[in-house]
C-alpha cells in the first residue's frame, strides 16, 4: 500500500545569537523522476560562534544530498552511506579549525521511505512514537555516551515499520523544559500533526521560549491524506513570530479547511438554487409582462382620464376661490403700506415657471414617469395576489447579496493566503542567505554562492506587487543579496548620474576640454554642445553621406571627423570653420575606427584587415602606411585604441596588442562568472598616462590591468542603451552616450 507523509515543523523564522536551530524537512526525488522518501532533521548547536550556522546547514546539505544521488537498491544502505558523508563533512570542517561544536550537537535525522523509518541521532534529541494512544522514545536504544569523533558523529541506526496513523515526534532536547512526555501525547494524539504543532507553539509563545526546534509527522493511506485535505502553509509554524497577525491567518485557513468537506454540498445547493431561479424567471416572466402591461395600460387610462374629466373641472371650481383670494391678498397689502413708517414691506412678485429646453422638460417627464410607474409596481406587488412574486424577488436580492459576499469573503481569503506564501518566501529566502549562501562562502565555493543568490533574487521577483509591508521587505532583502552579488562579481554600482544633454540622433561622441561632438553614423551631420549644454551647433560635413567615426585631440580643443567618402576633418567651434584635411598623396582610407596618438593618425580597416598610419610633420600628413607586418586577423574589429601599443577590440570579445605592428602576448582573463566573456564588444579605451584598459561591453564597463587581468566592472543604474564613453583616467570623470542622452559620473 502506498502512503503519505504529512509533517509540520515547530522552528523559528530569524536567528537566535547564541544558538543555531533547524527543523527541516526534505522529499527526495531521483533524476529519474522515482521518490525515494523524505529526510526530516532537527539540528540544535549550543555555541555562540559564528560558523555554527554554516556547520548545521552542511549536515543537512550534505545528508540530502549524498542520498539523493545514491543508488542502491536499499534505502537503508542509501541511508547509511548519507551518514558516512555527514560524518566526513564535519571531519573536514574539524580540521579547518572548527572544532567548539564537538559536544554541543544535538541532532535526530530521519528517513522514512514509503511505511520504513530509518533513525540517527547525536547529542540530546529526541525521538517519540505516538501509536494507539501510547507513546514511546524510539531513540532510547542510542548510545548515551557516544564517541565524540567527528567521524563518529552519527554512528547508529535504528530502523522499524510505521503503521497507519502513527504520529512521530523528533525534537531538541528544551522542549521536556515545559512539556511532559504524557503533555505530548496527548496533544499529538488529539490532533493532526499542524493542530498539534500549533498548540505546542502557542505554549511556547507564552513562555516566550524560542530556543525550541521539532517536526511532527504521520503517516497515512493516500485516502487519509485526501480526507484530511492538508495544504502547504500546514508545514510549518513559527514560534518567534508575532501571533496577532499569524493567528488570524491561521483561523481563518482552519475555518476554511473545515468548511472545505462541504464544498461539494455548498456546490450542489447553489447548482440547485440557480436552477430554480432559472424556472422561477420563467414562470415569473410571463407575470411581469402581464404586470407592466397592466401598468401601462391603466397609466393611460388615468391620464386620460385626468386630461379629458378632472382637469376642466378642476379649474371651473378653482377659479372663483383664485379670484377672491387674489383680492383679498392685495387689500391686505395696500392696507399694511401704511402701518408704521419704519415697518420694512416686502412684496413678493408673482413666481414665473422656468423656461426649461424642450429636451430638459421631456426628460423631467419621463423620469417623473418611471417614477410613477416603479410605486406603483411596488404597491402592487404588496397586494396579497401578488405576494410570491415579492417572495421570489427577495429570494434573488438575498442570493445576490450572499454570492456577493462569499466571493468578497474568497477574495480576502485568497489575499491572507497570498501574504502567507509572500511571507513564507521571504522567509525561506532569508533563510537561505544567512545559511545556505554563508556556507559556500565558507567553503570558497563561489558559483554555488552566485547560484544561490540569484535563486533568492529569482523567487523575490515573484512576490505580488500588493501588499506594501511585503514589497519593503523584499525591496531590503533584494538590495542586500544585490549587494552581495556585486561584491562577488567585483561588481560597482554607480547609481550618481547627471544627465548632462541629449542629441536628436548619436551613435557616437567624443568630448574635448570643453565641447560635446556627437555624429550619427547614417548621415553627415555633426552636432556639437558645450559640457553645460549652454549651447549647440550643427553642421552637415560636404557631400558627406555618413561619419564613420570620430576621434579628440588630448592636445587641442578638436576632433576628427573621417567619413564614408574617403574624408577627413578637423573640427573645432564654432563648426563653421571645420577644415579638411588632406595627405601628402592618396586618400584617406575609411575604417570604422581612428585614434591620435603624437600627432599621427591611425585608422582601423577591418575590411582591409589593415591598420593605417598617417604621419604627422610639419603641419602635414604623409601617405597611408600599413601598421600591420604580421599575418593578424583584425579583420573583424570594432574598435582600438592606442597607449604606445596598440589594442584592437574583436568582434568575437577578444583583445590583440600589437606593437610596431606585430601581435603581443595579451589574453583577457579573471573575469567572474557568469558573464567572463566579452559578449557584446563597443569600445576599447586607454591612453599612455592610464594604468588600465577600459572595454565597453554591453551595458558594463571592464576595467582590465594592461596584461589583460580582470581588476573590476561597473554597472550604471538605469542606463541600458550604452553607445560610447570617455573617461578621464585621471579624475576618474566618465561621460556615457546611453540612447541619444549624454550622462556625467565618477567611477
Amino acid at each position: 500500500m502506498d502512503y503519505l507523509i504529512h509533517f509540520t515543523r515547530i522552528t523559528i523564522s530569524g536567528r537566535i545569537d547564541d544558538e543555531y536551530l533547524a527543523a527541516q524537512a526534505k522529499s527526495i526525488i531521483s533524476d529519474q523522476k522515482i521518490n525515494k522518501g523524505s529526510i526530516f532533521a532537527v539540528v540544535e548547536i549550543n555555541n555562540t560562534w559564528f560558523s555554527s550556522a554554516q556547520i548545521g546547514q552542511s549536515i543537512i546539505n550534505a545528508l540530502v544530498r549524498e542520498y539523493a544521488r545514491s543508488s542502491n537498491s536499499s534505502d537503508l544502505v542509501n541511508f547509511e552511506l548519507s551518514l558516512k558523508k555527514v560524518n566526513e563533512t564535519l571531519g573536514k570542517i574539524t580540521q579547518n579549525g572548527e572544532t567548539e561544536w564537538i559536544g554541543k550537537l544535538n541532532s535526530c535525522l530521519v528517513l522514512v521511505c514509503n511505511d520504513q523509518i530509518h533513525i540517527a541521532k547525536t547529542g540530546k534529541a529526541e525521538g517519540l512514537l505516538i501509536r494507539q494512544n501510547k507513546i514511546n522514545s524510539i531513540t532510547d536504544g542510542f548510545n548515551q555516551n557516544p564517541d565524540l569523533h567527528p567521524l563518529k558523529t552519527f554512528s547508529d541506526i535504528i530502523s522499524g515499520s510505521l503503521l497507519p496513523n502513527d504520529k512521530v515526534l523528533i525534537t531538541s532536547p528544551k522542549i521536556f523544559e515545559y512539556f511532559s512526555k504524557e503533555s505530548l501525547k496527548q496533544i499529538i494524539s488529539n490532533n493532526d500533526s499542524y493542530t498539534a504543532a500549533q498548540e505546542i507553539a502557542n505554549r511556547l509563545k507564552k513562555q516566550k521560549e524560542r530556543k525550541v526546534s521539532a517536526i511532527i509527522f504521520e503517516l497515512l493511506t493516500k485516502e487519509e491524506a485526501t480526507n484530511k485535505n492538508f495544504n502547504e502553509d500546514q508545514s510549518v509554524v513559527y514560534i518567534d513570530q508575532s501571533s496577532t497577525l499569524s493567528n488570524f491567518i491561521i483561523n481563518t485557513k482552519d475555518l476554511s479547511n473545515k468548511l472545505l468537506p462541504y464544498k461539494n454540498k455548498f456546490n450542489k445547493f447553489t447548482k440547485s438554487l440557480s436552477e430554480s431561479f432559472k424556472k422561477m424567471l420563467q414562470n415569473i416572466q410571463p407575470q411581469t409582462k402581464k404586470l407592466g402591461d397592466y401598468a401601462i395600460k391603466h397609466l393611460q387610462k388615468g391620464h386620460k382620464h385626468l386630461k379629458e374629466n378632472v382637469l376642466p373641472k378642476f379649474k371651473k371650481t378653482i377659479k372663483p376661490i383664485s379670484d377672491k383670494v387674489s383680492k383679498a391678498t392685495i387689500e391686505t397689502i395696500n392696507k399694511n403700506k401704511f402701518l408704521s413708517n419704519n415697518l420694512n414691506v416686502r412684496h413678493y412678485t408673482e413666481r414665473k415657471s422656468l423656461n426649461l429646453p424642450p429636451i430638459l422638460q421631456n426628460g423631467l417627464k419621463f423620469i417623473k414617469k418611471i417614477i410613477n410607474y416603479t410605486a406603483d409596481i411596488i404597491y402592487r406587488l404588496f397586494e396579497l395576489k401578488n405576494r410570491s412574486i415579492l417572495y421570489a424577488l427577495i429570494v434573488i436580492i438575498l442570493s445576490i447579496i450572499l454570492i456577493l459576499s462569499i466571493n468578497n469573503l474568497r477574495g480576502k481569503q485568497s489575499e491572507l493566503e497570498q501574504q502567507q506564501v509572500s511571507t513564507t518566501i521571504i522567509n525561506e529566502s532569508k533563510t537561505k542567505f544567512n545559511d545556505d549562501y554563508k556556507l559556500a562562502l565558507l567553503y570558497n565555493d563561489k558559483q554555488k554562492a552566485r547560484n544561490i543568490l540569484n535563486d533568492i533574487l529569482t523567487n523575490i521577483a515573484t512576490l505580488p506587487p500588493k501588499d506594501e509591508a511585503i514589497i519593503t521587505k523584499s525591496k531590503q532583502l533584494s538590495s542586500q543579496v544585490q549587494d552581495e552579488l556585486d561584491k562577488l562579481d567585483h561588481v560597482n554600482r554607480i547609481k550618481k548620474l547627471d544627465l548632462v544633454t541629449e542629441f536628436d540622433q548619436s551613435s557616437q561622441f567624443s568630448i574635448t576640454h570643453d565641447n560635446i561632438y556627437s555624429s550619427d553614423k547614417t548621415t553627415g551631420v555633426l552636432t556639437s554642445s558645450t559640457k553645460t549644454n549652454a549651447h549647440k551647433e550643427t553642421i552637415t560635413l560636404l557631400d558627406a553621406d555618413k561619419v564613420i567615426t570620430t576621434t579628440s585631440s588630448e592636445e587641442s580643443d578638436c576632433v576628427y571627423a573621417l567619413t564614408n567618402n574617403n574624408k577627413l576633418f578637423k573640427v573645432t567651434k564654432p563648426l563653421e570653420s571645420a577644415v579638411e584635411l588632406k595627405p601628402s598623396e592618396g586618400d584617406w582610407k575609411t575604417g570604422v575606427g581612428a585614434e591620435i596618438f603624437a600627432g599621427n593618425i591611425y585608422i582601423l580597416d577591418s575590411n582591409g584587415n589593415q591598420i593605417w598610419k598617417y604621419n604627422y610633420s610639419s603641419g602635414t600628413y604623409s601617405a597611408a602606411q600599413s601598421y600591420l607586418t604580421s599575418g593578424v586577423n583584425i579583420g573583424d574589429g570594432v574598435d582600438l585604441a592606442i597607449d604606445g601599443v596598440v589594442y584592437v577590440l574583436k568582434k568575437d570579445g577578444n583583445v590583440y596588442k600589437l606593437s610596431k605592428g606585430r601581435t603581443q602576448d595579451f589574453k583577457v582573463s579573471n573575469i567572474p562568472s557568469p558573464n567572463e566573456k566579452i559578449a557584446n564588444p563597443l569600445r576599447i579605451y586607454t591612453n599612455a598616462d592610464a594604468n588600465y584598459l577600459y572595454v565597453l561591453d554591453g551595458n558594463r564597463l571592464l576595467e582590465l590591468e594592461k596584461s589583460g587581468k580582470f581588476v573590476a566592472q561597473y554597472i550604471f543604474d538605469g542606463l541600458n542603451e550604452l553607445k560610447d564613453f570617455s573617461l578621464n583616467t585621471k579624475t576618474k570623470e566618465i561621460w556615457l552616450l546611453n540612447g541619444n542622452k549624454v550622462y556625467k559620473g565618477n567611477l
